[in-house]
C-alpha cells in the first residue's frame, strides 16, 4: 500500500488508488493536484469517479506522447503517437491503402495463374501415366473460374484435385465455410469434406482434429472429413475419387465398431490404405 497514491475528489472522497508514476503524471497533465500534506500520499481531482479519471488520464497521456514528424510520402508536418510505424498523413494513408489493394489484387491474380501452371506440371509429372488431354476441359473450367475467384485456391495441389474431380463429373464446392472456418472442398452428394494437406499440416494435427469434429457436428454424423496428403496428389491423382470413397467407408466402419469414435491407430492404417490405393 505504501507505493500507492489515493485519488480523492473535491470533497475528499477516495475514488481509488494509483501508482506514484501515474499520480505524478496526472499532476503534470493538469487533471489532478497535489495534496497540502506532503506526507500524505494523495492527489485531488475534479472528476466524480475513477472511471472518468482513467479516461482523461489515457487521453492526456496519448496527447502528451505525440511528437512532431513528417509524412513519409509527401513530407507534410504532422503529430504522431507511435514512433515505431511509418508516419502518413490522412491523404497519403488513403492513397497508400488504395494502391495496396490494387497491388494485392494484381499479385493474387498472378499467383493463381502461376499455381494453375504448376498444377499442370504436377499432372505432367505423375508417376502413373495419364492422358493429359483428358484434363483439358477441367483445366479450362478452373482457368475461367479463377479469373473472378483468384483467391479461391491456396495451392496447385488443390487445383489438381479440382481438375481430377471435375474430369470425373463430380460436383464440388470450393472453399466452403463451415462453422466460421474455410475447408478445401465439399462433395455434397458424397457427404465428404476433402482436405488437401501439405507438409505444414504435420505440425497442426491437433487443430485439424478439432476442425474435423466441428465439421461433423455442423453437417451431421453421416459426413466424413477425408485428408489427402499432397504427395499422393503428385503420385497418382487418377485414384483420388476412389481413395476418397474407400476411406469414407473405412472410417464409418471403424466408427460403428468403436461407438462412433475413431481409434488411436486410425491414422497409421489410413496411411497404409492410401499408399495401397494411390500407388
Amino acid at each position: 500500500m505504501s507505493n500507492k497514491y489515493e485519488v480523492n475528489n473535491g470533497i475528499g472522497m477516495n475514488l481509488g488508488l494509483v501508482t506514484k508514476y501515474r499520480a505524478e503524471k496526472a499532476i503534470f497533465y493538469g487533471i489532478a493536484n497535489r495534496g497540502n500534506n506532503i506526507n500524505h500520499k494523495s492527489i485531488y481531482t475534479n472528476f466524480g469517479s475513477m472511471v472518468e479519471f482513467e479516461h482523461w488520464y489515457k487521453l492526456k497521456h496519448k496527447e502528451n506522447n505525440k511528437v512532431k514528424t513528417n509524412c513519409w510520402e509527401c513530407g507534410k508536418e504532422m503529430n504522431i503517437s507511435s514512433k515505431s510505424k511509418r508516419p502518413y498523413c490522412n491523404a497519403c494513408e488513403i492513397k497508400r491503402r488504395d494502391e495496396n489493394e490494387i497491388d494485392t489484387e494484381k499479385y493474387s491474380r498472378l499467383r493463381s495463374r502461376f499455381m494453375l501452371e504448376r498444377a499442370f506440371k504436377i499432372l505432367e509429372k505423375q508417376q502413373k501415366f495419364i492422358h493429359i488431354d483428358r484434363y483439358k476441359e477441367s483445366g479450362e473450367i478452373i482457368e475461367n473460374y479463377i479469373q473472378d475467384n483468384y483467391t479461391k485456391f491456396d495451392s496447385a495441389h488443390e487445383m489438381v484435385a479440382s481438375m481430377e474431380l471435375l474430369k470425373n463429373r463430380i460436383h464440388i464446392k470450393i472453399q466452403p465455410i463451415i462453422n466460421g472456418r474455410k475447408a478445401d472442398f465439399m462433395l455434397k452428394e458424397e457427404k465428404v469434406i476433402l482436405e488437401i494437406d501439405g507438409f505444414l499440416h504435420e505440425h497442426s494435427q491437433e487443430v485439424d482434429y478439432k476442425f474435423d469434429l466441428e465439421i461433423r457436428e455442423e453437417l451431421g454424423a453421416d459426413w466424413e472429413v477425408i485428408r489427402i496428403p499432397t504427395n499422393y496428389i503428385e503420385s497418382n491423382v487418377t485414384m483420388l475419387y476412389e481413395a476418397i470413397m474407400e476411406l469414407k467407408i473405412y472410417k464409418q466402419k471403424l466408427r460403428e465398431q468403436n461407438n462412433g469414435i475413431l481409434p488411436d491407430y486410425y491414422s497409421i492404417r489410413e496411411e497404409k490404405a492410401l499408399m495401397k490405393m494411390l500407388k
